[in-house]
């Protein structure tokens, strides 16, 4: 019998049901008991610095220790089986943490990612990424306080990482999960100037039909007027999209956070929308002198005149649309809402510059000698005639030790979770308030995620989180900034001003 699972604590559970309960003998044996080993055959190849790794550890028993009557008593009392593997599991458990050093762990960034997810989906369609923040200015309540005390209590943040520029705008974060190999993680984006035009509205319904999810995360990043109206025909002869089929899109400001200047909007009321949004008063000063002084404190909250102010002081050339993603529902209070799971996490630097025990560093790369390396130097040293000084081999403490052969860099980004929760918005799924049951905002309530569902979060998004922010992969330099957004000069100048001011 050969299992695989794709984390740590589920393998614990199997081990603990199978050998601890079952009698299940291992073919694959340690000291402590069955032996986990890293499959590397899984989705991320086996990488040791993934905690979360769709069939990324296996194990293989044949056979068993127990009698026929003693695994027939075990098999019909399910319950009692199921909780002595449970509580053996709490022990390995307690032994891993146990093993761990004492004191607080060094971290360069803590953050936040939001994201849609839906279990019931395909694999590659489960979970869409709308965007990341800094744990430092984000937002923790209800279920959501035990991710920031956990972080506050176990890790400290030094030698911080620098990618304010990263976080704080949607569409660098979106071309740069698209450059790390992830697009079927994000939803359809495009980037328009922020200038009504009569045929914009068609521009976007066109922009967002044309072509596979795949082919239009990777498009240019200003859409044409001839390339839209090109997409708007294939599309009447191709069928509807997703999107299409939910008569919706969402408006987005490059660089607002919590809510600010979101606007889902049913295709049929596009244009409109678009007006409003994009032609902000002609004669300001008149025009806010007629404006009640009291209309901020009376203003309704997550309203359009709302938005309308947060689209009329953005100071970016541009603006987003993407297409609507949703969760699966969630209940809460005999309510079912289109919730936003919210997932913490930090990253820690490591060093690549040490080899593995049994490898030398040559000119043709590491190489592997064997264990004695001073018994392997002194041969070479003899064969080739003269005295030849012993490599020594760095202190090395870690065990995943094949991978740090092939990492590209000096450093790596280590990634590790902080658990998640979900975001409810202020209306269910049966309101017909648009923006009130699809944006979320945690006053309204919060609700904990399933484990199960949070590992698959976490192995869906696989290295993704370590290369966005991993700056040795991908520069973010004036001129690379340039380089990317030469088709929008005005967009790549706000953000490379955007860099100098971070």
């Amino acid at each position: 019998l050969v299992l695989t699972s794709r984390c740590e604590a589920e393998a614990r559970g199997e081990a603990a049901l199978l050998a601890g309960v079952l009698g299940a003998k291992p073919l694959i044996q340690k000291k402590e008991g069955p032996k986990r080993v890293r499959n590397l055959y899984s989705a991320m190849a086996g990488n040791p610095d993934i905690d979360f790794d769709e069939n990324g550890w296996f194990m293989a028993y044949c056979g068993s220790s127990l009698g026929p009557e003693e695994m027939l008593g075990a098999v019909q009392d399910i319950p009692a089986s199921i909780k002595a593997a449970e509580g053996l599991a709490e022990v390995a458990a307690a032994a891993d943490v146990a093993d761990r050093k004492d004191g607080k762990s060094s971290a360069v960034f803590w953050g936040i990612l939001d994201l849609k997810y839906d279990p019931t989906a395909s694999q590659v369609d489960r979970v869409k990424v709308l965007e990341t923040g800094d744990g430092r200015s984000s937002k923790f309540s209800g279920y959501g306080a035990a991710i920031k005390e956990s972080f506050e209590k176990e890790q400290k943040l030094e030698e911080t990482i620098k990618c304010a520029v990263l976080t704080e705008n949607k569409k660098l974060t979106h071309d740069t999960v698209l450059d790390c190999g992830y697009a079927h993680l994000r939803p359809r984006q495009y980037l328009f100037p922020k200038v009504y035009t009569p045929d914009l509205a068609d521009q976007v319904r066109a922009a967002l039909s044309s072509g596979s999810r795949h082919a239009a995360a990777a498009s240019s990043t200003l859409v044409p007027a001839a390339q839209a109206a090109s997409g708007e025909e294939a599309a009447k002869t191709s069928g509807t999209t997703p999107s299409q089929s939910s008569g919706c899109c969402v408006l987005k400001l490059c660089n607002r956070t919590r809510g600010a200047g979101v606007v889902p909007v049913p295709f049929g009321e596009l244009d409109g929308v678009l007006r409003e949004l994009l032609q902000p008063p002609e004669h300001i000063d008149p025009w806010l002198s007629r404006q009640p002084s009291d209309w901020a404190w009376k203003v309704a909250s997550g309203s359009f005149e709302e938005q309308l102010r947060h689209w009329w002081s953005n100071e970016c050339p541009a603006f987003l649309v993407e297409e609507l993603c949703l969760s699966a529902p969630t209940e809460q209070d005999g309510r079912s809402f289109d919730g936003t799971m919210r997932v913490g996490f930090s990253l820690h630097r490591e060093s690549r510059e040490k080899l593995p025990e049994g490898w030398l560093e040559t000119p043709d790369g590491p190489v592997y000698v064997g264990d004695d390396i001073a018994e392997v130097a002194a041969n070479d040293a003899r064969r080739a005639g003269g005295a030849k000084e012993t490599p020594k081999i760095r202190p090395w403490d870690d065990d995943r030790r094949y991978l740090d052969l092939f990492r590209a860099g000096s450093f790596s980004l280590r990634l590790q979770w902080l658990g998640g929760y979900w975001k409810l918005p202020l209306e269910d799924t049966g309101s017909g308030d648009l923006r009130g049951k699809i944006v979320s905002v945690a006053k309204q309530g919060t609700a904990p995620v399933l484990g199960s569902h949070l590992h698959d979060v976490y192995a869906s998004l696989g290295d993704m989180v370590a290369l966005l922010f991993n700056t040795g992969n991908h520069s973010l330099s004036h001129n690379s900034l340039n380089r990317k957004y030469a088709e929008f000069p005005e967009f790549g100048a706000f953000v490379c001003s955007r860099l100098a001011a971070s």
